[in-house]
C-alpha cells in the first residue's frame, strides 16, 4: 500500500504454516503484494487455495511464521500492544456473512457507533455521523433502529461497509463479501466498494471466486492457488492472457457460459 501522497504505504510478505508434532503443512508460500490508494486489487482462488487465510493473516486474526505486513511503510506484526491497536484501526476486515459479524442483540446503529465512540464523538455528533455513514453506503437513517436479522442480505452487507468507514479505514480487506448475495444484488455492493475506493482513497484487498466481479471491480489481481500466487497483474491482461493453467481453465469456463447465456 501507499500513502495518500503516493509514497509507498507498505507491502505484504508472508508465510504461514499449520503443524503438527509428526509434519508441517505451509498453507502460505512466499506470498508478496502491495496495493495502493484508491486501488482495488482482486483475489481469486478456489476454495481451500488460502485466500481467506491470507486475509486473516494480513489483519491480525491468524499469526504469521515468517514474513512481514507493512500499513503506511510500518511494520503492524511485531509492535506492542498500543502500537497495533492503532495500526489496525486503520485496516478494515469485511467478511462474507455480515449477519454474523453483528451482535443480534444489537440495533445496525449502535453496532456503527461503538467505533466512532472509541474515537471520543460526542452523542449529538454520533447521530449525525451515523446517519451520513448510512447515507454513503445507500441505507436510510431509518435502518439504524433496527435489528440485522430485520434486515435484507444486501442491507446488512451495506450496514458493515458502514461500519468499517466509521474507523476511516486506509485499507479495507473484503473477503467474499458478495458470494451470499443474488447477482443483482452482488453487483450493487460491488459498485459500491468502487465508488467508496475512488471518493475516499481507500487501498482494498477484494478477495472472491468470480471472475465477473473481479474483472469489473480490480485494476490488477492475484491468482491463489494452492498457497501460492501463480499469476498477477493487470486484470484486463491476465484475462486476456492468462499464463497459469489454473487461470486459463476458469477464463475457458467463463467464456463458455457466456456462450451458452
Amino acid at each position: 500500500m501507499s500513502d495518500r501522497n503516493g509514497t509507498d504505504r507498505g507491502s505484504s510478505r508472508a508465510a504461514k504454516k499449520f503443524s503438527s508434532k509428526k509434519s508441517g503443512l505451509t498453507l502460505l508460500h512466499n506470498i508478496s503484494f502491495s496495493v495502493m490508494p484508491g486501488e482495488c486489487v482482486g483475489l481469486i482462488g478456489q476454495s481451500g487455495s488460502g485466500k481467506s487465510t491470507l486475509a486473516n493473516v494480513i489483519s491480525g486474526l491468524l499469526p504469521i511464521n515468517g514474513g512481514s505486513v507493512k500499513l503506511c511503510g510500518q511494520e503492524i506484526l511485531y509492535g506492542n500492544a498500543k502500537s497495533l491497536q492503532q495500526a489496525y484501526s486503520y485496516m478494515q476486515m469485511i467478511f462474507q456473512q455480515s449477519y454474523e459479524s453483528f451482535d443480534p442483540r444489537r440495533t445496525i446503529g449502535w453496532s456503527i457507533g461503538e467505533g466512532l465512540k472509541n474515537q471520543g464523538i460526542d452523542k449529538n455528533s454520533l447521530k449525525v455521523e451515523i446517519k451520513r455513514l448510512l447515507s454513503v453506503v445507500g441505507l436510510e437513517d431509518s435502518i439504524k433502529e433496527r435489528y440485522p436479522h430485520e434486515t435484507s442480505g444486501g442491507e446488512c452487507q451495506r450496514a458493515a461497509i458502514a461500519r468499517a468507514l466509521a474507523r476511516k479505514p486506509v485499507f479495507l480487506i473484503c473477503d467474499e463479501i458478495t458470494s451470499a448475495l443474488d447477482a443483482s444484488t452482488q453487483m450493487k455492493i460491488v459498485e459500491l466498494i468502487q465508488s467508496l475506493c475512488n471518493q475516499f482513497n481507500i487501498a482494498c484487498l477484494f478477495i472472491s471466486h468470480e471472475l465477473s466481479l473481479i474483472r469489473i471491480l480490480s485494476q490488477r489481481m492475484l491468482v491463489l492457488h494452492e498457497g501460492v500466487i501463480v499469476e498477477s497483474g493487470l486484470t484486463k491482461t491476465v484475462l486476456q492472457s492468462p499464463v497459469s493453467l489454473w487461470t486459463k481453465n476458469c477464463c475457458l469456463q467463463r467464456r463458455f457460459l457466456r456462450r451458452l447465456c
